[in-house]
């Protein structure tokens, strides 16, 4: 979890240099009067919705792998003629339909979790 972290700090580009000790991250920051509160809120709004967009990105380009897999695995009866192209054609239109509706609840879903985040 201190990874995962120290990643998403490190990958939004918040101008924070990590220190970490063992299973504990530390990030010092320079307090400067009323300046510091404002970003302090952009810092701690950014990190929650980092971490959920990696992970919701990741999810995508899985799915995106299956759907690539399985359009290659037509092609490849179609090629060894054990189906007839129309059959070929309605495989990839399903395959590409399911990975849309998948695709949409992962952006749901994450759009959700970003809002419950934004909360605390």
């Amino acid at each position: 979890m201190e990874e995962m972290l120290a990643m998403g700090i490190t990958d939004a580009h918040m101008d924070i240099n990590l220190v970490g000790q063992g299973c504990v991250v530390i990030a010092p920051v320079q307090v400067e009067g009323a300046g510091f509160y404002e970003w302090q809120g952009r810092v701690w709004k950014r990190i929650p919705e980092t971490i959920v967009r990696k992970y919701a990105e990741e999810a995508k380009v899985a799915m995106r792998n299956i759907r690539r897999d399985g359009m290659d695995y037509v092609k490849k009866l179609k090629k060894n003629s054990e189906i007839t192209e129309d059959d070929q054609k309605k495989a990839e239109k399903d395959l590409q339909d399911l990975l849309d509706k998948f695709i949409k609840q992962v952006d749901e879903a994450t759009a959700a979790k970003e809002k419950e985040l934004m909360a605390i």
